[in-house]
């Protein structure tokens, strides 16, 4: 991140939005463990104690989208602006694109003068 960008408050809350993002990680890997030891028990229900935990961690998802949009199109936060890397990345792509159009059309003019080739004798 650009930190020369973007104001103090901003990086605060970025780092706020990372702190987030680990908590929810942990968060659904302990559903899950938790998940998995309801069925491997002889109880097969989840229960309520689930569901409301469930309902917790869709909340604190939907916060950490929202704070994350807050981010990006208030604070002008980004990942990582576009720049040289991307271009020369677009380039190169382009450059093999060419190639293989090149390729395909010696490609069909070698078949049409094979074909021609045929048909004359």
């Amino acid at each position: 991140m650009n930190r020369e960008r973007i104001e103090h408050a901003a990086h605060e809350r970025v780092h706020f939005h990372m702190k987030v993002g680990f908590t929810l990680f942990a968060a659904i890997a302990g559903l899950t463990v938790w998940r998995r030891l309801i069925y491997t028990n002889a109880r097969n229900t989840p229960g309520w104690g689930y569901f409301v935990a469930s309902l917790l961690m869709l909340g604190l998802t939907l916060f950490q989208g929202y704070l994350g949009g807050e981010l990006v199109f208030a604070d002008g936060s980004e990942l990582r602006p576009p720049g040289k890397e991307l271009n020369r990345l677009a380039k190169r792509g382009n450059a093999r694109r060419r190639s293989l159009a090149e390729r395909a059309r010696k490609k069909a003019a070698e078949n049409r003068a094979r074909t021609a080739a045929i048909e004359a004798r």
